[in-house]
């Protein structure tokens, strides 16, 4: 990989990840934290470190990224596995 593509793939994430540290996505992952628990939706497990996690993603709808509705708790095993993909395409996926 170049200089350039490497550099251009750190801004791209950069840029991405920039979101999560808005005070608008930090207040809204406190209520919904607060509202379900550390508890995984998916799996049940119980988790130190929960993730709060996209139900359609963010990269997808956008204009769903602080609705707390398209929120969901998981374990970082379930968050991982499910990546970018909706709710439905992870169940789909898993069966």
């Amino acid at each position: 990989m170049t200089s350039r593509a490497k550099r251009d793939r750190k801004l791209k994430t950069l840029e991405s990840w920039g979101f999560y540290g808005t005070p608008e996505w930090r207040l809204l992952r406190k209520r919904v934290l607060s509202r379900y628990g550390p508890r995984c939706m998916l799996c049940g497990k119980t988790s130190d470190r929960p993730c709060v996690d996209h139900v359609l993603p963010r990269s997808q709808f956008p204009a769903l990224a602080l609705d707390i509705r398209n929120l969901q708790v998981l374990c970082w095993a379930c968050n991982k596995a499910k990546a970018a993909r909706s709710l439905a395409a992870h169940i789909h996926a898993s069966r």
